[in-house]
């Protein structure tokens, strides 16, 4: 007979619960930072020069383009 645990009959505890709260928060955080980036790029874009002057293409919705 063995003496080893298996991984399936080990009992949940508050470590289990609180791993899956804090791995489960983790893609909410991530959607609020990119949300607060992509709010701050709105504005900020004009001064690092990412807006063109006439505002009908940009690398996004244009392709890379030169010139």
């Amino acid at each position: 007979m063995s003496n080893t645990l298996s991984v399936e009959d080990v009992p949940l505890n508050r470590f289990h619960k609180l791993l899956t709260v804090r791995s489960g928060g983790g893609s909410y955080v991530d959607g609020y930072v990119l949300s607060i980036i992509g709010i701050a790029m709105t504005k900020v874009s004009p001064a690092l020069g990412f807006a063109n002057s006439d505002n009908k293409c940009n690398a996004w919705s244009c392709g890379w383009r030169d010139g």
